[in-house]
């Protein structure tokens, strides 16, 4: 949901509402004027009632963040269920994950690269991961064709 003025960066959650909220910086450091959202069970996005559009998300993403000064009118939203490419999955690590695992999931094997949230280290779990994992392995692609040509 867009926001009229950026925010700092800050995260809630509605628990009772099985949602959660946050702004966040770019690569560039700047926090974007943009309030995200994630729902992520099907009784989550019942009870925002995502089928009949952002309007009941919105309100409750601005109820839940009066600090913030809101878009509802112009939010989006987009789910997994209706998305092929996403295959409705994160990632989260385990107790027993090592402080190496992120470096060795994002690891190129040969010519193959891996991008998706899970190779993001810090930003694993997130969206935000997936989007830099993307552009951390464009780099990379385009690093060894260089080198290579």
């Amino acid at each position: 949901m867009p926001l009229n003025r950026a925010a700092p960066a800050s995260a809630v959650q509605s628990v009772p509402g099985r949602f959660w909220t946050w702004t966040a910086a770019d690569a560039t450091g700047q926090v974007q004027p943009v309030l995200h959202a994630f729902a992520g069970t099907e009784q989550g996005l019942s009870a925002l009632a995502v089928a009949d559009g952002p309007a009941t998300w919105a309100a409750r993403a601005a109820a839940l963040r009066p600090e913030l000064d809101t878009d509802p009118a112009r939010a989006v939203v987009t789910t997994w269920n209706d998305d092929p490419w996403a295959g409705e999955s994160y990632s989260a690590d385990t107790l027993t994950a090592a402080p190496g695992d992120p470096a060795i999931l994002a690891a190129p094997a040969g010519r193959v690269h891996f991008a998706g949230e899970h190779t993001a280290g810090e930003w694993a779990g997130l969206m935000e991961g997936a989007l830099r994992s993307g552009q951390r392995v464009a780099s990379e692609v385009l690093a060894s064709h260089h080198t290579a040509g």
